[in-house]
């Protein structure tokens, strides 16, 4: 499996959000934050208008959660061709 490319993830992540109705000016200030445990990196996660969103490390998709924690929907990174890096 290739790696998705994390500047597409971050697109992926930012069209959700907007679709959700996060403004643009959240938008501009999402938190990305770099995962990693015992030293290995584990993935990224990004937080916007309350919600956040997790992609981890070997996986095609990205998981959204609502400001209570829970998790309500998914976005497959697999398709567009954007999303991934140039083996």
């Amino acid at each position: 499996m290739e790696t998705p490319n994390p500047a597409g993830v971050r697109r992926a992540v930012a069209a959700a959000l907007a679709r959700l109705g996060v403004t643009p000016a959240d938008l501009v200030a999402l938190e990305e934050t770099l995962l990693y445990s015992r030293g290995k990196f584990q993935g990224r996660s990004y937080r916007a208008g309350g919600y956040l969103a997790t992609w981890i490390a070997g996986t095609s998709f990205v998981q959204l959660y609502d400001e209570a924690g829970n998790a309500f929907s998914t976005i497959e990174l697999s398709a567009p061709a954007q999303m991934r890096k140039a083996a």
